[in-house]
């Protein structure tokens, strides 16, 4: 025999057992919110990394902790996963010439520039992202990186750099 519930009784049950309409999520999944772009990387119990509405990288998410009811999660799809974590690493400054704390990112012609792969996110030839750990890679605050990115920004002009003593 079927019973259905009125919306008021729905509504009664919700608030004696709220515990039963909680969702449910899996570790080691990305999830994202619905309704605007927050994306979050649950490591165990509502708790991860990811970025926010406002598009700010957190290290230490809980949203999915905290506010699960709090509009609608799902399973992320690898390619918003992609995306997000491509703008998040073009705002870090990951590009071509850059020293990391792994190499220098050099230009791969048989790779794509940004690739997102299970293990993490890479940039030609250098993971700049580790999905198990949520940490992004370093990179190195070398004068060369800042004399290449001024001769990169300007072709057509021959940079002089003088070094005096003070």
């Amino acid at each position: 025999m079927k019973h259905e519930l009125t919306t008021e009784q729905l509504d009664q049950v919700k608030k004696w057992k709220p515990e039963w309409f909680r969702p449910v999520f899996k570790d080691n999944t990305w999830y994202k919110h619905t309704s605007h772009r927050s994306i979050q990387f649950n490591k165990k119990d509502g708790n991860g990394y990811g970025i926010n509405h406002s598009k700010e990288w957190i290290d230490d998410a809980a949203w999915l902790a905290n506010y699960p009811e709090n509009g609608e999660w799902r399973e992320a799809t690898s390619q918003e996963v992609e995306y997000l974590l491509i703008e998040e690493a073009k705002k870090r400054g990951f590009k071509v010439g850059i020293n990391t704390e792994y190499g220098k990112i050099s230009n791969d012609k048989w790779k794509k520039k940004f690739e997102w792969e299970d293990c993490g996110l890479y940039c030609h030839n250098i993971l700049v992202f580790r999905s198990e750990t949520g940490t992004w890679t370093k990179i190195s605050n070398d004068i060369h990186n800042d004399i290449q990115a001024l001769k990169d920004k300007y072709p057509d002009y021959n940079l002089t750099i003088i070094a005096e003593k003070k």
